[in-house]
């Protein structure tokens, strides 16, 4: 069985798993059978995604993934322009014109994993906010240390790196320093107190290892990329995208490549991609893979 990544923490964190749960819980029940209508919470949603998410709604997750969204095909890539729609950070909390490589994430598990598009928004906040509690200091910022293992510990996500092959574990440790000495700090309107510190371990592909078994990758899983540590730089993750189905394993993301868009790549190919960055190599990707959230009701048409 795939182990989680770890984490020694300097002061223990809480798990929300079980707030989590009787929520999604709850939803699935009140899920809707009749077809939604475009008000209250699904007014801001494109139209076509709202038919997406509903007319595949009883799919395998990712197939309803693929569906919801082949809706943002070519929507421009835009960084950073979401937020809590109030200070510090007055960006709405979601828009459609333009995504990063993880609002597009976050928006298509949310449309997917609910039980009615109306529902939506609780699942973003439950991927992007500890305890589903909307502010900016309690986002998760930093994708390796609060994302992953946050939605990992609420049962959103499942590790599956190591079902494919054996992986390598990278180690970070962040303390004060890490951050006092990073250039971005000041990007980041939060407290010393808030930020990550501890041992944090992740299991990762080489990506030598993950080119021999991409034919096995299943679809919906997402995909993060880990660039190898460098001493006073607290990330390790710079992308993330996810599979979909179809002839060949196929990763869809919100890209700067290019024009900067939302498009499909061949996985094989971006693998292979990843092997030509000198600058900051890439240590390997991690696999992940989201989790339904209770029983969906098998609605007829």
């Amino acid at each position: 069985m795939a182990k989680n990544p770890r984490i020694i923490p300097f002061a223990k964190r809480s798990s929300s798993r079980a707030a989590l749960l009787p929520i999604f819980g709850l939803l699935a029940i009140a899920a809707d059978t009749k077809a939604p209508e475009l008000d209250g919470p699904l007014r801001l949603i494109p139209e076509k995604a709202i038919e997406a998410s509903y007319a595949h709604r009883n799919e395998p997750l990712p197939d309803r993934m693929a569906a919801v969204s082949e809706v943002f095909l070519d929507v421009p890539y835009a960084d950073g322009l979401q937020g809590e729609g109030r200070p510090p950070d007055e960006d709405p909390p979601a828009r459609y014109d333009s995504f990063d490589c993880v609002t597009l994430l976050e928006e298509v598990l949310a449309l997917s994993m609910a039980p009615h598009p109306a529902s939506a928004s609780d699942f973003r906040k439950a991927f992007r906010y500890r305890d589903g509690l909307a502010s900016y200091s309690t986002r998760n910022h930093f994708f390796a240390t609060q994302w992953v293992l946050q939605n990992l510990q609420n049962g959103l996500l499942e590790d599956t790196t190591e079902s494919y092959a054996q992986a390598l574990w990278l180690e970070k440790e962040l303390t004060e320093n890490t951050w006092r000495y990073w250039s971005s700090r000041q990007k980041f309107e939060l407290s010393d107190y808030e930020l990550p510190k501890g041992i944090y371990s992740f299991p990762v592909l080489t990506l030598r290892t993950a080119l021999s078994v991409v034919d096995k990758i299943r679809p919906g899983t997402i995909v993060v990329t880990v660039r190898e540590p460098k001493p006073n730089v607290p990330i390790m993750v710079t992308h993330v995208g996810f599979t979909i189905p179809g002839d060949e394993p196929t990763m869809r993301h919100a890209t700067k490549m290019g024009i900067g868009r939302v498009r499909d790549h061949s996985l094989k190919w971006y693998l292979e991609h990843l092997q030509t960055y000198t600058n900051w190599p890439v240590a390997g990707v991690m696999l992940l893979e989201p989790i339904e959230q209770g029983p969906r009701l098998a609605v007829s048409k």
